[in-house]
C-alpha cells in the first residue's frame, strides 16, 4: 500500500523524525546513485539529520523514497496489531486491547496519523475519542509515575484496569451523547429529504424553463449575430443636417447629389425638415460610387462671401451608416422563390451596398433576405448570389417602411435591428460538400500522398477531414448544432461512398435474382448479347478488319523476323573482327590518354586567364553589344515552359518554399533522404547568388525542379558552343527566365562565354554536365566561381518530372544570409581549397544549416566536400581525414563511408 499518498508534508515530517535522520542518512550512503541525482555535489554524510529529513519531504514522489517511508510503515502497523492481539491472548477486551496498545506505538505522538494509515474506516468522533482516551491513560501513567515506589505486578495490573475503567466511564458518556445527536441528525436528515425532494421537483421544474430560456437566448444570440446597424444613428455635428442623396452628374462634369429626403433619429423621413432649406440639389467634393448610387450625405450652410445671394453647401459622405434597398419580386410567392431568383441573377443594379430581396405575402406584409455588396457578384447588368454564401437573415416589414425613390425604394429605417429569422439558402449536404471541396486542395492532397485518379485514397482522405474545427464551420453555416453537423458530414460521406461503389438497392436485388436463378442468367446473357451486337454492328466489323489487317503485319513481320536473323548472323562476324581491331587500337588509346593528360596540364596553367577575365569584366547591358543580330537560334537558347497554372499555389515565408523545392526535387530522382538537404543547400547558393555546378545524373531535371518551385516554370537553357553568337547571351540576360542552365558549359571557348554569363547577378545560373568526370579536364579555378555538386550521391531514381511548381506571394520575405562560418576549415586547407572558393563553400554550408536547422554531417559530406575534392583530385586526402585520421574534424555515417569506398575505393579504417 501506498502511504505517502495518504498523509501531509507535516505528517511525513513526524514519520522522519521518529525513523531518525542518522538512519536516513545510512540508507542514502546504500542508495548512493539516486541519492546524487536529487543532491549532486554531496556526499550523505556531509548533511545534517535535519536537511536528510527536508529531502525526504521534498522529493518523496521519487519510488526509492517512496518505498523507504512505506516499509517503515508498514513495520509499524504489523507491530500494533502484533501488540493488541497480545493483550487480547491475555484476557482483555478487543476495544481495552485497542486503547492500551495505541500508547506504546510509534504513532503515540500523532495518533490521528494512525488512523488514516491503518486502512480502517472510523468517524471523525471515534477517532476523537480514543484520543481522548490515549490521552488519558497516558496521563495516569506518568502521574504513577512519579511515585517513589514501583508497583508490583498485580498492582500495575490494577492500575491499568483502573485507568481503562475511567477511560471507559468518559467514552460510555461520549458515546451515549453521540447516539443522541446522531438520533437528532437522523430526524433532520428525514425532514431535509422531504424538502430536498421537493426542491428537486421544483428545479426539474426550473430545468425545463431554463432549457427552453436557453434556447430563446441561443436563438437570440445568432439573430443578433445578424442584426443591422444596432444603436443609435448620431450626426456630426460639424453639419446641420442629415439627407438620402443620389449621385448624378453635374453641368461641369463634376458629380452633384440629388436631395430625396432628410434624415432624423435613423428614419428616412420622406421629406425635408421644416427648418431646412429647400435645396434639392447639393454639391460634393467625394462620391463613394459612380453615378446612380444611392447613400448618406451630411450637409450644413453657410453665407456665401462672393454672392451673398445664393449659401455655401459643404457636404460630407457619411460611411458609418449606409441605406438599405428594397427590390421587390413581383413573380415570387414564397422565400425558395426568391432565393432561387438570387441565384439564378437577377436583372439590374443595387443602388446601396445593402439590399433586401422581398415578396409580399398573405398576411399583408413583405418578407425578404438581407444581403451586402460582400454577398452579391455584381456583374455589369445583373447580380446574382455568390456560391458560398450558405444563409441569410429574414426581415419583415410593411408598405410604410418603405420609401419610394423614383423607380427605386428604400427602407425607411436605417438601423432596421434583429432579423426574424435566419433562412437557410443551401441544403445541408450541399454545404457540407461546399466547404470539404473548399479543403480538398492540391497542397493538403499532395501531403496526403494522394493521387487523383486513385479514388480509394480519395475516399479515406474524406473520412480523415471531419474535425471539431469542421464540424464549428458547417454548424455555423447551416445554422445547427455540433450533433447535428456531424450527421450531415456522416450523411455526406454514405453518400459519396455509393456513388463511388456504384451499388444501390435495385442493383443488389437484381444481382441476387441472377445469381439464384441459372435459366433467368441465361436468358439475360442471351437478350445482352444480342442487344450488344446490334448496337456495336459497325464497330464489330471494324473491328474484324482491323484483325485481319493485324494478322496481315504479323505475317509481314515474320518475314522481317528472317531477315534480321539473317542479318545478325552476318553482323555477328563482323563483331568478332571489330574485336580483333579493338585490340590493336588499345595502344593507340594509351598514347591519347598521355596527350589529354598534358592538355589538363596546359589548361591549368592558363587558367590566370579566366580569373583575369571574370575580375574586370563588366556585365553585359542591352544594346551595349557591337554584333547585332535579330534572330537567335532556339539550339542556342531556350526560355522555360511554364507550368499550368491551376494547381499552383503560394509560398508565404521561405519554410513554406523550403518544402516545396523538396517536392519538386523527389520529382527530379532526388533520394528522399536527401531532398530536405538539397532543398536548403540549393536555396542557400541561390539567395548569395552563387552559381552552381551540377554533374551526372538528373543534373538537368534538378534545375527545372528548382525553378518550378520557386517561379512556377521550368529553367532556360542556353547551350554553348565554339561559335555561339553574344547575342544569344545577350538574349538569356534579358529573358524572363531567373533560373538558367548552361548545357557544354566546358566548350573549347568557355573562357570566353563564361566571364559574360557569370557576371549577371539578376539571375541564378546553374551549370549542367551528365558526367562527373568532365569535371576532371577543366581547370580548378573554375571552383572560385561555381560550387560543384556530384549528382549521382544523391539521385536515386528516375525522374518522373511531373513537377507541380510553386511561386512567390506579394508579402513573401526571403531567407536573409548568414555571416559565414568557419565550416571544416581544417579539413578544407587539408584538401587545398583556395580561400575564395573556401568562402563559397563556407557560406553556403553556413545558411544551409541555419535553413535546415540540423547539423547533419553527411550533407556537408556530400553536398560540398566530396564533390570539391574530386574535381581537385584530392579525394585521397579527403578519405584519409575522414575515415584515417586519429583525430577527426567531421564524423559521418556508416552510409556515406560506404559510398566513399565504393566510388573512391577501399580505405583500412584501422590507420
Amino acid at each position: 500500500m501506498d502511504f505517502i499518498e495518504k498523509i501531509s508534508d507535516e505528517e511525513l515530517t513526524y514519520v522522519c523524525t521518529i525513523i531518525t535522520g542518522k538512519t536516513i542518512k545510512l540508507f542514502f550512503q546504500r542508495n548512493s546513485k539516486e541519492f546524487n541525482k536529487i543532491r549532486p555535489g554531496y556526499r550523505p554524510n556531509g548533511i545534517s539529520d535535519g536537511e536528510a529529513i527536508k529531502l525526504i519531504v521534498r522529493f518523496k514522489s521519487k519510488p526509492f523514497i517512496r518505498s523507504f517511508i512505506n516499509e517503515y510503515i508498514k513495520r509499524w502497523l504489523d507491530e500494533t496489531d502484533a501488540y493488541k492481539a497480545k493483550l487480547i491472548r491475555e484476557g482483555l477486551e478487543p476495544a481495552a486491547a485497542f486503547l492500551l496498545t495505541l500508547p506504546e506505538t510509534q504513532f503515540r505522538g500523532n495518533l490521528k496519523l494512525y488512523f488514516k494509515v491503518s486502512g480502517e474506516s472510523y468517524s471523525e468522533e471515534h477517532i476523537q475519542l480514543a484520543v481522548s482516551a490515549v490521552r488519558l491513560i497516558q496521563t495516569n501513567r506518568e502521574v504513577a509515575a512519579s511515585n517513589v515506589e514501583e508497583p508490583s505486578g498485580d498492582e500495575a495490573y490494577i492500575i491499568l484496569q483502573e485507568q481503562f475503567a475511567t477511560a471507559r466511564k468518559i467514552w460510555e458518556d461520549s458515546e451515549s451523547k453521540y447516539v443522541q445527536k446522531i438520533e437528532m441528525l437522523t430526524m433532520k436528515a428525514e425532514e431535509t429529504e422531504k424538502a430536498l425532494d421537493v426542491a428537486r421537483k421544483d428545479l426539474t421544474s426550473i430545468k425545463d424553463e431554463v432549457a427552453v430560456l436557453e434556447a430563446e437566448l441561443a436563438e437570440l444570440r445568432k439573430l443578433e449575430k445578424s442584426s443591422v446597424s444596432r444603436g443609435e444613428m448620431v450626426r456630426d455635428e460639424a453639419y446641420q443636417y442629415t439627407s438620402l442623396c443620389k449621385v448624378v452628374p453635374g453641368y461641369d462634369g463634376r458629380p452633384r447629389l440629388v436631395r430625396f429626403s432628410d434624415i432624423e433619429n435613423g428614419v428616412i423621413l420622406g421629406h425635408y425638415l421644416p427648418d431646412a432649406p429647400e435645396h434639392n440639389k447639393l454639391y460634393t467634393k467625394y462620391t463613394p460610387a459612380e453615378e446612380g448610387f444611392i447613400g448618406i450625405w451630411d450637409w450644413t450652410v453657410t453665407p456665401n462671401i462672393s454672392n451673398p445671394e445664393k449659401d455655401f453647401i459643404e457636404s460630407a459622405y457619411n460611411d458609418k451608416y449606409t441605406p438599405i434597398e428594397v427590390i421587390i419580386l413581383r413573380d415570387c410567392t414564397t422565400l425558395d422563390e426568391v432565393i432561387n431568383q438570387m441565384k439564378d441573377g437577377i436583372i439590374g443594379k443595387i443602388a446601396t451596398g445593402k439590399v433586401i430581396y422581398a415578396y409580399w405575402n398573405d398576411n399583408g406584409t413583405y418578407e425578404g433576405l438581407f444581403c451586402t455588396s460582400k454577398d452579391l457578384d455584381l456583374l455589369e447588368n445583373n447580380t446574382k448570389l455568390k456560391a458560398n454564401v450558405f444563409s441569410l437573415p429574414m426581415f419583415v416589414f410593411t408598405e410604410a417602411d418603405i420609401f419610394p425613390v423614383n423607380e427605386t425604394y428604400i427602407h425607411r429605417i436605417i438601423n432596421i435591428g434583429m432579423p426574424r429569422k435566419i433562412v437557410r439558402i443551401k441544403d445541408p449536404l450541399e454545404i457540407v460538400k461546399n466547404i470539404l471541396m473548399q479543403r480538398v486542395t492540391w497542397t493538403a492532397s499532395k501531403q496526403r500522398g494522394l493521387v487523383k485518379n486513385e479514388y480509394q485514397q480519395f475516399r479515406s482522405f474524406l473520412r480523415e477531414l471531419p474535425t471539431n474545427e469542421l464540424y464549428s464551420e458547417i454548424s455555423e453555416a447551416c445554422d445547427c448544432s455540433m450533433k447535428e453537423s456531424e450527421e450531415y458530414v456522416k450523411m455526406f460521406i454514405r453518400r459519396a461512398d455509393s456513388y463511388l461503389d456504384v451499388t444501390d438497392l435495385e442493383s443488389e436485388i437484381i444481382s441476387s435474382i441472377i445469381q439464384n436463378h441459372s435459366e433467368f442468367a441465361e436468358i439475360c446473357k442471351a437478350a445482352i448479347a444480342d442487344e450488344w451486337k446490334q448496337e456495336n454492328a459497325t464497330q464489330i466489323v471494324q473491328a474484324n478488319a482491323e484483325l485481319e489487317l493485324v494478322q496481315g503485319k504479323v505475317t509481314d513481320q515474320k518475314e522481317v523476323l528472317g531477315q534480321i536473323t539473317k542479318e545478325y548472323t552476318e553482323k555477328k562476324v563482323e563483331l568478332e573482327d571489330s574485336l580483333s581491331a579493338i585490340e590493336q587500337q588499345k595502344q593507340l588509346a594509351v598514347d591519347v590518354e598521355m596527350k589529354v593528360a598534358e592538355r589538363i596540364e596546359q589548361a591549368r596553367k592558363n587558367v590566370a586567364d579566366f580569373i583575369t577575365d571574370m575580375a574586370f569584366y563588366q556585365p553585359l547591358a542591352v544594346g551595349t553589344v557591337a554584333i547585332s543580330q535579330t534572330n537567335v537560334s532556339s539550339d542556342i537558347f531556350t526560355e522555360g515552359k511554364i507550368l499550368p497554372t491551376e494547381e499552383i499555389e503560394p509560398d508565404n515565408t521561405w519554410l513554406e518554399q523550403q518544402n516545396t523545392i523538396m517536392y519538386e526535387l523527389a520529382e527530379a530522382g532526388v533520394s528522399e533522404r536527401f531532398a530536405a538537404g538539397l532543398a536548403a543547400y540549393i536555396y542557400a547558393a541561390y539567395v548569395n547568388n552563387i552559381p552552381l555546378l551540377l554533374a551526372g545524373p538528373g543534373a538537368r531535371e534538378i534545375a527545372d525542379a528548382f525553378s518550378a518551385a520557386l517561379f512556377g516554370r521550368l529553367a532556360g537553357t542556353l547551350r554553348l558552343d565554339d561559335d555561339c553568337p553574344i547575342p544569344a547571351i545577350e538574349q538569356s540576360l534579358s529573358c524572363e527566365d531567373q533560373v538558367i542552365t548552361i548545357e557544354n558549359a566546358f566548350c573549347h571557348l568557355w573562357n570566353r562565354y563564361l566571364p559574360r554569363i557569370l557576371s549577371d547577378k539578376s539571375r541564378f545560373y546553374i551549370a549542367v554536365s551528365l558526367y562527373a568526370e568532365d569535371l576532371l579536364i577543366e581547370p580548378n579555378g573554375i571552383l572560385n566561381y561555381m560550387v560543384p555538386l556530384l549528382t549521382e550521391f544523391f539521385v536515386d531514381k528516375i525522374p518522373g518530372r511531373n513537377f507541380v511548381g510553386g511561386y512567390m506571394s506579394k508579402d513573401f520575405t526571403h531567407y536573409t544570409p548568414m555571416k559565414i562560418k568557419p565550416w571544416h576549415d581544417k579539413l578544407l586547407k587539408a584538401i587545398k581549397a583556395g580561400p575564395f572558393a573556401k568562402r563559397l563553400l563556407q557560406q553556403v554550408l553556413t545558411d544551409m544549416h541555419e535553413i535546415e536547422q540540423v547539423d547533419n554531417a553527411d550533407y556537408d559530406c556530400i553536398f560540398a566536400l566530396i564533390p570539391y575534392a574530386y574535381a581537385c583530385e584530392k579525394t585521397s586526402i579527403l578519405k584519409e581525414e575522414l575515415l584515417g585520421h586519429p583525430q577527426k574534424e567531421i564524423i559521418v555515417s556508416s552510409d556515406v563511408i560506404s559510398l566513399i569506398n565504393t566510388y573512391f575505393g577501399e580505405l583500412d579504417e584501422s590507420i
